[in-house]
């Protein structure tokens, strides 16, 4: 059984720009969604995050009439790519 026939529920491709902040720091990221879920979502980024770090982060909506989509999470994983860039794996705080 493949990884995408394991999970429960299926992730999106998304590929739009997103921004957010770590609660209780300053520190704020931007980057572009890569997929979304009902339990999170991944997105690249230049900025290096910790796992634990609790994040709230808004996704653009691009070419609907909705307002960006609000989510709040913790990072499960940061992981190292080429040319300085992160891929953050988030579980949404439900």
């Amino acid at each position: 059984m493949s990884q995408m026939e394991e999970r429960t529920f299926i992730r999106m491709k998304n590929i739009n720009p997103m921004k957010g902040f770590i609660h209780g720091t300053q520190k704020r990221f931007e980057g572009n969604c890569k997929d979304i879920s009902k339990t999170g979502f991944a997105f690249i980024s230049k900025t290096k995050l910790s796992i634990n770090d609790m994040l709230t982060a808004d996704i653009e909506t691009q070419g609907l009439p909705l307002p960006p989509i609000n989510i709040t999470g913790i990072v499960v994983r940061c992981s190292s790519l080429q040319g300085g860039e992160y891929e953050v794996a988030v579980q949404a705080k439900l």
